[in-house]
């Protein structure tokens, strides 16, 4: 079915799906409803078509606001392309419908969950598949016919579809992970063939928010930030289908970051090392199951507080059954300012640690294609071990295990690294299509860095507000003077968000991914942060009250940034503590807070 159509009717409302214009007589229509302050699906008869009736692409699912029910459809979606038969679309818009025939809220809260929906970083993937088999899953999970993984951590309706799946209703719901998709198709030299190169990142919902509310990994395992790219190499005419997975996250550790007021606030952690060594075998345990072997690419600095996080992760992996090694490398050296561990007989997984400083190793971006290098003469190797997936009709050949890379923020530093991954990876897959290699089609070249640039930009703006650092490095290979600007405008406006908008998104994205609110029996409140409120109101004075052009937006942020920067550091000199100015999330869960109050 290319639609639904939405009824509203004294009991409810009404859903069914929509072919030609008219209700479809297909599937029985479903009547969402409100029974006892909890929703209700049921059979009903089909309807008379209104006027009034709302046309939709599918189904987001019901989520419950101060005890209503809404249920939220998707109105409006961008097609992106097709992918192995499969097309993809970029949402766009959505509505929410009041299920007692409620009006949609007018609360801050709700809005800034609706835009999660429809701001454009969410997709679905039009495929007549079982649930978890759609958007959210991979090529290669797809066809792993043997122990296919769980993929309802990547389903960011998962909850609000609950009660409809429970009701057999799937042929109306669309299937959405939130992330990013891009695809480019590149002429190859001297041929008539076309590269069709695609990128899909898929983030959990699970411990997911903005980057200093959603630090580390939670005692099940749960790591922030943890996005899965695939990158899906086809070619337009032949049967054979490749794909490479790369994924990245948190430091999987019991950590945190409070704001301070502080620009970068000190990482610091939240338990002993046996509650974390307790931690990462939560973590590692189902990710190793999905993934196969782990490689984890550590790019954190090796001093200051980013070193102290770094210790303390060398020292569980050791505890796990890890043991320093000389790298893989194709001559058997290990690298300057490498350090590699790799799992004895003992050891609890199959895993393997990378640890490189890039900041340092890399001067400061002036030796970045240098220390690149030397990176990636060790990840070379374990990547051809490992291999990539590969489909034909005589054969399938799994990718055998996963790179988890992260850095501080898991966005800059990391994306820079993944591009390196997927472009020893891209001469595998070319190899696997038989067409030339890399080194002689410098427009797919040049069109690899360019897409891997765009997905950490997309990355990068759901967990910090911007696009990502260093992206110049990615685009062009080397660093700008207009990339050194464009960072400095980021760096800033990051702050701003730190500190002005992260507590509502937070709790937005818990409100979205729960699909209920509020949390634990608390009563609904604005979520402004709670600053002096003459700094608040000079703040607003201030604010424009139309859209301003791109130019004009960046003058602004950097002036709002450096005005918030000043206010903080007076506040601080008043003797405000940080815990009387910055306002912490209410979606914060009991352990974040027991542990996080430890370090204020």
């Amino acid at each position: 079915l290319m639609s639904v159509r939405i009824q509203r009717s004294a009991a409810g409302l009404v859903v069914a799906g929509e072919a030609a214009g008219r209700f479809s007589t297909s599937a029985t229509p479903t009547l969402v409803k409100s029974v006892n302050g909890s929703v209700a699906v049921e059979d009903c008869k089909l309807p008379q078509k209104d006027d009034n009736d709302v046309i939709a692409l599918g189904v987001f699912g019901v989520v419950e606001f101060n005890n209503e029910q809404f249920l939220i459809v998707i109105t409006n979606a961008d097609p992106v392309g097709t992918c192995c038969k499969d097309q993809w679309f970029r949402i766009t818009g959505a509505l929410a419908m009041g299920v007692e025939g409620q009006a949609q809220p007018g609360d801050q809260l709700f809005t800034r969950a609706m835009n999660l929906v429809s701001g454009g970083s969410m997709y679905y993937m039009a495929k007549d598949a079982p649930w978890g088999k759609g958007s959210a899953c991979s090529v290669q999970n797809r066809n792993n016919n043997s122990s296919p993984a769980d993929t309802s951590c990547f389903i960011w309706n998962d909850a609000a579809s609950e009660a409809l799946r429970n009701s057999k209703k799937l042929h109306l719901l669309l299937e959405c992970t939130q992330g990013f998709v891009g695809n480019v198709s590149v002429p190859v030299p001297s041929s008539s063939a076309v590269n069709e190169l695609w990128l899909v990142a898929r983030r959990s919902h699970h411990r997911a928010g903005p980057r200093y509310t959603r630090r580390g990994a939670d005692k099940h395992g749960n790591a922030a930030n943890n996005v899965e790219t695939e990158q899906i190499l086809l070619s337009p005419g032949q049967d054979t289908t490749t794909s490479f997975n790369v994924t990245r996250g948190s430091v999987p550790l019991l950590w945190c970051q409070n704001l301070n007021l502080a620009y970068t606030p000190k990482a610091t952690l939240l338990a002993e090392q046996k509650d974390q060594i307790v931690s990462f075998k939560a973590f590692i345990s189902p990710f190793s199951q999905r993934y196969g072997n782990t490689t984890f690419v550590n790019l954190l600095k090796q001093k200051g507080h980013e070193g102290r996080l770094v210790s303390a992760w060398e020292a569980v992996i050791e505890a796990v059954g890890l043991k320093k090694s000389s790298s893989p490398s194709a001559d058997g050296s290990t690298p300057e300012g490498v350090r590699f561990w790799s799992a004895t007989k003992d050891a609890s997984s199959g895993a393997s640690y990378i640890g490189f400083d890039l900041h340092t190793m890399s001067g400061h971006s002036k030796r970045a294609a240098w220390a690149l290098g030397h990176l990636n003469n060790c990840m070379r190797p374990l990547i051809e071990r490992d291999h990539i997936f590969s489909q034909s009709r005589e054969s399938i050949v799994m990718q055998k295990g996963v790179f988890r890379v992260n850095c501080l923020d898991s966005l800059d530093r990391t994306n820079l690294v993944q591009m390196h991954l997927g472009r020893n990876a891209l001469e595998l897959q070319l190899d696997a299509i038989q067409k030339a290699p890399l080194d002689q089609q410098p427009q797919l070249f040049d069109a690899h860095k360019l897409l891997w640039a765009d997905h950490g930009d997309a990355i990068s703006r759901f967990y910090s507000g911007t696009p990502a650092m260093h992206a110049d490095v990615t685009r062009t290979g080397k660093r700008t003077v207009a990339g050194m600007l464009q960072d400095a405008h980021n760096g800033l406006f990051r702050y701003y968000l730190n500190y002005h908008d992260d507590p509502q998104k937070q709790d937005a994205i818990t409100f979205l991914s729960s699909a209920k609110y509020p949390f634990n029996g608390q009563s609904v409140e604005s979520s402004l942060p709670a600053l002096p409120a003459l700094a608040v109101t000079i703040a607003r004075v201030f604010q424009p009250q139309f859209a301003p052009s791109p130019g004009v937006l960046s003058l602004y942020s950097i002036g709002w940034a450096f005005y918030w920067l000043v206010a903080f550091k007076l506040f601080a000199f008043l003797g405000l503590r940080p815990s009387h100015i910055i306002n912490k999330p209410k979606s914060l869960s009991s352990q974040d807070s027991a542990l996080e109050k430890q370090t204020l």
